[in-house]
């Protein structure tokens, strides 16, 4: 690939993890999961010059994991993106997330309103109902029932509305 001069690893994985629950009601139940794993390194240019930047891929089933070959050269497109970057001047910017981060930032958000984390005082928003935490104009609804349903957009508050935190999520 051109732009890379080195890399620096690779990874392969393979899980299969059983659980077992037992009560002492008589309760007993289990089941168990897999994962796969597959991820690269790549460094561009050289000396002082040189930059690095990763790919990986988890995945429950082989078949959907992308071949080795395109995790390495995704790796490889990124850090050869990387050349010539430059820190920016000081000042006020708009973010742009990769997309690696950008996919847990909600999460973080809905993490952060559940109710069990407000009440252990261990969550980063449990002081700030009714401050904004969004931006301007973005509202955020967890939907448990799944793709937008009607019903549930009648009967689920939004966690944040208009870029407030307005509610607190109880997770049982």
């Amino acid at each position: 690939m051109p732009g890379v001069s080195k890399a620096q690893g690779a990874s392969a994985a393979y899980s299969r993890r059983a659980i077992h629950i037992a009560a002492s009601n008589g309760f007993t139940g289990g089941y168990s999961r897999t994962s796969r794993h597959i991820s690269a390194v790549a460094i561009s240019g050289e000396g002082l010059g040189m930059e690095r930047d990763w790919a990986a891929e988890s995945r429950v089933w082989q078949v959907d994991l992308p071949a080795a070959e395109e995790i390495g050269t995704l790796a490889g497109q990124r850090a050869a993106a990387r050349i010539g970057s430059r820190k920016p001047p000081t000042g006020a910017f708009p973010v742009l997330y990769d997309e690696r981060i950008a996919n847990s930032l909600i999460g973080h958000l809905l993490a952060a309103v559940n109710g069990s984390a407000i009440a252990r005082g261990s969550s980063w928003l449990r002081d700030a109902l009714g401050t904004q935490v969004l931006p301007a104009g973005l509202s955020v609804r967890e939907d448990p029932a799944g793709c937008g349903s009607a019903a549930a957009a009648r009967s689920t508050p939004k966690a944040c509305r208009r870029s407030r935190a307005t509610s607190w999520r109880m997770v049982c």
